[in-house]
């Protein structure tokens, strides 16, 4: 687990990991995003680092990220469901004993600012949870099995029954679902980028205010009037 020890030991790992477990108290998607993909990154440069090549090496690494499995677990009801008719809905329902005493402090903290603990937790989009999703499987799948055997034994129940659920979203995850769908999402992912880029490029050309923006539509407009008069 994330324990004040485990941040002692490995500090940077520790550190990096609490973000994590805090931004996904925050509705913001942009730093759901970050956060993820600087975990996936991390993963990437330690599994073709050369230096851990051998089984052993990598399953020492994979160790260190054990408490990441705990940080996902936490996070489950805000992970995108893809069976699930609202995504992103709580899939159990965990009981009071199960909360810490940080979760409990930070919605104190909500409450008090007048903040809705709902709306403060916002829901974690379909490709961050992809990626989050792949360094849990990148986790369990190097991590040597008497550490992971250990580590499940001290699971309660209901944490247990979480990873099973997990699990299974990694199963809906990452079906292959058909050329036809591999198309029809790219077209809709596509559709919104290029949208995207086309407006980001007009505002980098016309600089919106700046004089170069000026010119340019103090050039249109004396083409506009030149080819006024000429047409008399």
């Amino acid at each position: 687990e994330l324990t004040g020890e485990f941040r002692q030991q490995h500090f940077l790992i520790g550190l990096i990991l609490s973000e994590l477990a805090a931004v996904f108290e925050l509705q913001s998607p942009a730093l759901h995003a970050r956060a993820a993909n600087l975990v996936r990154n991390l993963l990437t440069s330690h599994d073709w680092d050369p230096r851990y090549s051998d089984a052993t090496c990598k399953a020492r690494v994979a160790t260190l990220y054990l408490p990441l499995i705990g940080v996902l677990i936490d996070a489950l009801p805000h992970l995108f469901d893809w069976n699930s008719e609202t995504k992103g809905r709580p899939l159990v329902e965990g009981s009071n004993e199960e909360q810490d005493s940080s979760t409990v402090n930070f919605a104190v903290a909500q409450a008090i600012a007048g903040i809705p603990v709902d709306q403060a937790k916002g829901k974690i989009s379909a490709e961050t949870t992809r990626h989050l999703l792949i360094c849990l499987l990148w986790v369990l799948r190097h991590v040597g099995e008497v550490p992971l055997r250990n580590w499940w034994s001290d699971l309660n129940p209901a944490k247990l029954h979480r990873l099973l659920e997990m699990l299974f979203i990694c199963v809906s995850g990452f079906e292959y679902r058909g050329k036809r769908g591999i198309l029809r999402s790219m077209q809709q992912r596509g559709g919104r980028t290029t949208e995207i880029v086309k407006s980001r490029l007009e505002d980098l050309i016309l600089g919106q205010g700046s004089a170069r923006s000026d010119l340019i539509l103090r050039r249109r407009g004396n083409s506009q009037q030149q080819f006024f008069f000429n047409s008399f």
